[in-house]
Parts: C-alpha cells; structure tokens; sequence
C-alpha cells in the first residue's frame, strides 16, 4: 500500500437550459432561384464553477 485510503462524495448539478433558438426567415422562397436565410443557434452556458 503506498498511503492511507479515504473517500470522497462529489455531486454535480447540471443547471443548463435545454433548447435552441430560430431566428425569422428573412423572406419568401420558391422553386425559382429566390432565396431566404434564417439561423439556428444553441444556447452555451459560459459560467464556470469553481473546483
């Protein structure tokens, strides 16, 4: 054995919020060559928890 043995209890806490976010469509779109653009972006969560 090189040391003493010990235990440790660890809990996480998942606080993210699920989903995703469409932004408007920016116009009309047909079978003849129109265009129209939208986005789709996830939500990061950017805060970090201390060790």
């Amino acid at each position: 054995m090189l040391g003493t043995t010990t235990s440790q209890t660890v809990t996480i806490t998942d606080d993210d919020t699920a989903g995703y976010d469409i932004t408007t469509i920016s116009g009309d779109t047909s079978e003849f060559a129109s265009e129209a653009t939208f986005d789709i972006s996830l939500p990061v969560n950017q805060q970090q928890m201390s060790p």
